[in-house]
């Protein structure tokens, strides 16, 4: 305590002046709480911060609606799983009986070419 009234005993008037001087801008107290009071205080903005954040989690939740629920999306999987697994072993068998269908058509080609027996003439088909 001795120090510091030494110090402030050694400030010269010129000093004091100049310290006036210098706080002339530096707004007091209450100008500082004048200023402040049009901004909102720690609970207004945590109260505020609550809401938007309600409203937040509100736009949110309605936003998810228009989606399927994990059950509702496993049970459309399961099903366009089965579609596909059908229309595989349909493929299969389609495909199974077309090259049955074919090697057939060949064995008949080799017997009948263009159509016809080989061994009756044309002639003798009509006659009959």
């Amino acid at each position: 305590m001795d120090r510091l009234w030494l110090n402030v005993a050694m400030l010269t008037k010129q000093d004091f002046s100049k310290i006036k001087l210098l706080l002339k801008d530096h707004p007091t107290k209450q100008e500082i709480k004048k200023m402040l009071q049009d901004y909102p205080t720690r609970e207004e903005l945590y109260k505020h911060l609550d809401l938007f954040g309600k409203a937040l989690s509100e736009k949110f939740n309605d936003s998810l609606k228009n989606y399927p629920t994990k059950d509702e999306l496993f049970k459309r999987l399961d099903h366009i799983v089965g579609e596909l697994e059908t229309i595989r072993t349909e493929q299969l068998i389609l495909t199974h009986s077309q090259t049955e269908y074919e090697s057939r058509f060949k064995a008949l080609e080799k017997i009948h070419p263009q159509g016809r027996h080989s061994s009756v003439p044309i002639a003798a088909s009509i006659a009959a």
